[in-house]
């Protein structure tokens, strides 16, 4: 087993890949649960698992091997693209599968996802819905008309993230400027000026440059994606002729981050609704947002008490963990809800592909040195 294998993320590991067995298994009708299909939920897992299999041992690796071919030759979006974000994740797993020379890929399979990744990306790049602000709007794949006038927080780990990683693999400084540029508005359109938190969302409103956070809704795995995108992004810039886009970056974000710290709870975990103390502690956004501090203080744009919060936070990720892998405590799929009252009504009470996930990378940012 290699050096820093860890059986708690073995063990999360090993459940995440059972969930995808049978072939079809039955998570609920609600947006993500289909694992046999091209979305996040899915996306999300299998993001996670291609960020964690060096740290299990050769068994495992061997089983997420067979796992990665067996579902992409059966699941791949073979659909004309669309614009639509919420799939992007797993655009971004076969970009780098494609550039990790562990992955044992043939000649051939390399050459396929990386002309298939280039030309859904090419496609993102001139027909991803953008609001006059230039903005991402948050587009599913259901289609939904209210998505076309929407900018949520999610965008920076499911597509701008994407799109950066394309842009420091190919040199691309043009197109990493840009998703610099939309992190930056993310951030304009959904920070709350009174507490450095991000809004779950924000809508156009015909007349009003102002637009709406609708329900006002601070919610915690929606913070936790944005600080879990800025820390990738981050990371991303310490590759060489991308170190110049790092200050933009903190600056646009540290206030969220040290929001953030402000509102964990004494037990390490942040609740579903980060401002209300009444709500419930939801563990998939205690990952995350754990993740980020943890990387951050890991690469030193970050301070060390931000590193012990992240520890903490991941202690609470550990306590949450079953012995057989599942990571519990994870709210269920969630819209942007009518009122705050059905945020917290959200069930939490069973094993989702988003929790595995988080948690996998809160365990990963962990052991990484």
């Amino acid at each position: 087993m290699p050096p820093t294998s860890d059986p708690t993320l073995a063990a999360v590991f090993r459940r995440t890949l059972a969930m995808y067995y049978p072939a079809v298994p039955d998570l609920g009708s609600a947006p993500g649960t289909n694992l046999n299909g091209w979305d996040w939920g899915p996306g999300i897992a299998i993001y996670a698992l291609q960020k964690s299999f060096p740290y299990v041992d050769a068994n495992l690796q061997q089983a997420f091997f067979e796992f990665f071919r067996g579902w992409f030759a059966q699941f791949l979006d073979k659909n004309p693209p669309t614009p639509a974000i919420n799939g992007a994740i797993l655009l971004n797993v076969l970009w780098l599968a494609v550039h990790d020379p562990a992955m044992p890929l043939s000649a051939e399979e390399r050459a396929f996802y990386q002309e298939y990744c280039l030309e859904r990306v090419g496609y993102y790049r001139q027909n991803a819905l953008k609001l006059p602000s230039e903005v991402f709007a948050h587009t599913v794949a259901t289609g939904s008309p209210a998505s076309k006038s929407q900018v949520w927080a999610d965008n920076l780990f499911m597509l701008v993230l994407l799109l950066a990683q394309v842009a420091v693999t190919e040199d691309d400084r043009a197109l990493f400027g840009q998703m610099a540029d939309q992190l930056q508005l993310h951030y304009r359109f959904l920070s709350d000026p009174a507490t450095g938190l991000l809004y779950h969302g924000w809508q156009a409103s015909p007349g009003d440059p102002a637009g709406s956070h609708l329900n006002g809704a601070l919610w915690g795995r929606g913070n936790g994606w944005a600080a879990l995108g800025t820390a990738a992004l981050l990371e991303l810039c310490q590759a060489p002729g991308f170190g110049n886009f790092k200050k933009r970056l903190e600056r646009a974000s540290l206030l969220h981050f040290e929001a953030l710290r402000v509102h964990q709870r004494p037990d390490g975990r942040w609740n579903t609704l980060l401002d209300r103390p009444g709500s419930y502690p939801e563990t998939s956004a205690t990952a995350a947002i754990s993740a980020a501090f943890l990387k951050g203080a890991r690469l030193g744009w970050l301070s060390a008490a931000f590193g012990e919060a992240g520890q903490k936070g991941l202690a609470a990720v550990q306590a949450s963990i079953s012995e057989s892998g599942e990571v519990q405590g994870v709210s269920g799929s969630t819209p942007l809800l009518d009122n705050l009252a059905d945020y917290e009504a959200v069930p939490h009470d069973r094993t989702y592909t988003w929790g595995q996930g988080l948690g996998l990378l809160a365990l990963v940012e962990g052991l990484a040195e």
